[in-house]
């Protein structure tokens, strides 16, 4: 299948107790098909600036990842800029500029209307609708979201989940989503807005999958990185990675689902040991498959 992403393209400034660094390229949909052009053929849709350099859309086309998609619009590209605690378990917003992404409207070249597999990365529910109006029969959609749309879009985003069949969220968006107390709970009750399957990410503590009508959650530990430097779109790796998984293998069975997560934990380990996508971009297939072998694991 061929996998298309949409979502937006940034620099990012990011400050961690490790290092700083400036005008990363970053961005969910740049994390998620850095990840998932591993395992899928990848297109992504998004907007960039005038500003963003036409190197750096030809260093993803050299991977194999498809820009055709990319509208390049008069102004600045997307900028973000943060500060992650000492754990780096918590960040703080220092900046943010929307700028083209503002007005951006998801327009899905011609020849990518038959895609088969589609992510929407965590972006207004209104463009996330916007596109999946433009495929023709999508197989596998899957959709992240964030408690700013949860709370002053619901209307919006619970028509997106009706047309999805997975959600990738953490654990505070799950339990806000849902209304409940806990993430057994929160499962089912996303399941009642649409979506059969549920990843919640968490982060150093790992992932968890659950499955409409069977109980239990499959869970799976983190790969126990030495020295993480930036976690910045770790879960958006998490994402492309499991993604491009279940757009290759063609089936969503059980063990399918459980091998997608593993390739997403590994994906996402990488991300975190290099500042900006570097850490993505300095691998092969073979580290992945080595890393993958060592992962701990915990079926409940």
């Amino acid at each position: 299948m061929r996998l298309l992403v949409a979502g937006p393209i940034a620099f990012d400034t990011v400050e961690t107790p490790h290092g700083r660094r400036e005008n990363l390229v970053g961005g969910a949909a740049t994390y998620f098909a850095l990840a998932a052009r591993f395992f899928s053929q990848v297109a992504i849709v998004a907007a960039v600036g005038t500003d963003f350099p036409k190197l750096e859309l030809d260093r993803l086309g050299t991977v194999g990842i498809d820009v055709e998609g990319v509208q390049v619009m008069p102004g600045k590209t997307f900028r973000w800029s943060g500060i992650y605690q000492q754990n780096m378990n918590l960040r703080d917003t220092i900046d943010l500029q929307i700028n083209v992404f503002g007005s951006f409207q998801p327009e899905v070249p011609r020849r990518y209307r038959d895609s088969e597999a589609c992510f929407l990365t965590n972006m207004d529910p209104a463009l996330q609708l916007q596109l999946l109006q433009q495929l023709r029969t999508p197989k596998l959609v899957g959709l992240d979201t964030m408690e700013h749309w949860i709370r002053d879009r619901r209307p919006q985003l619970l028509q997106v989940l009706r047309r999805v069949h997975f959600v990738i969220i953490n654990e505070q968006e799950a339990l806000l989503l849902s209304g409940e107390d806990s993430l057994t709970k929160a499962a089912v009750e996303i399941f009642k807005l649409g979506p059969r399957h549920l990843f919640i990410k968490r982060g150093e503590e790992g992932a968890l999958h659950f499955e409409f009508e069977r109980e239990g959650a499959f869970e799976i530990r983190a790969y126990p990185v030495k020295k993480p430097l930036d976690p910045t779109g770790a879960g958006d790796a998490f994402a492309g990675a499991a993604m491009g998984y279940l757009a290759a293998c063609g089936s969503l069975s059980p063990e399918d689902f459980q091998s997608a997560m593993e390739y997403g934990t590994v994906l996402g380990s990488f991300t975190v040991e290099q500042f900006g996508v570097a850490g993505l971009r300095s691998i092969d297939r073979g580290d992945i498959e080595r890393r993958r072998k060592e992962l701990p694991t915990l079926v409940p």
